[in-house]
């Protein structure tokens, strides 16, 4: 399921065809994950491709799911991003924040967002500036 809804998220958020993979890996009494995505039949890590667009995406997110999996009588679901977008492409912001707005609203979060960008590119998406 949380892979399903990243997925969704990046083709929304890039308007491209992209597959997400992970590989968890256990080691020194500790656990990774390695994610990468696969734009046709070729491998791009997350954070070296599409200039940081997926890993600031898939951060979001990741946060976001493991705040839904504490119990909300003890944990308030709140998230702050702060300079999140700072190395998407402009024309990226509107549809990232678009995408944390629904986000938001679907898990019941709230989401302050701290940025540089001119709040006329992403205005509509925020309840308060």
């Amino acid at each position: 399921m949380v892979e399903e809804k990243a997925i969704n998220a990046l083709h929304e958020l890039l308007d491209q065809p992209l597959r997400l993979r992970a590989m968890p890996e256990f080691k020194r009494n500790g656990t990774s994950v390695e994610f990468w995505i696969e734009p046709g039949r070729r491998r791009e890590d997350v954070l070296r491709g599409q200039g940081g667009s997926v890993a600031n995406m898939l951060r979001i997110a990741l946060r976001m799911f493991t705040l839904t999996t504490l119990d909300q009588k003890e944990h308030h679901r709140f998230v702050v991003l702060d300079e999140q977008v700072c190395c998407l492409r402009s024309t990226l912001v509107p549809r990232l924040f678009k995408f944390i707005r629904g986000a938001g609203e679907a898990l019941r979060f709230e989401v302050p967002i701290i940025s540089y960008h001119n709040r006329a590119r992403f205005g509509r998406y925020a309840d308060k500036i």
